[in-house]
């Protein structure tokens, strides 16, 4: 095998190394939060799509209604490694 082909394969190889290691990791976001009814979640959706019509162009990442709470307090993001 030429030096520059093994050269090639290690490189390859720790590259797929990392990327297998990046999804064996799971990301948590810890909060304490109240959940709310679906009558205002259902509220909060609508006022959201209207925001979403009137700027189509912001770049923000809109939650779905059914994952919608108040957070009381944000512990923070954890790494949790898959076995």
């Amino acid at each position: 095998m030429s030096t520059k082909k093994r050269q090639r394969d290690i490189i390859l190889y720790a590259l797929v190394s990392a990327i297998m290691f990046r999804k064996s990791i799971v990301k948590k976001r810890i909060f304490i939060a109240i959940d709310v009814s679906n009558e205002v979640k259902s509220e909060v959706a609508d006022y959201i799509n209207l925001l979403m019509r009137e700027f189509p162009n912001l770049k923000v990442n809109w939650e779905k209604a059914e994952k919608l709470h108040l957070t009381l307090k944000f512990l923070g993001d954890t790494e949790k490694k898959l076995n």
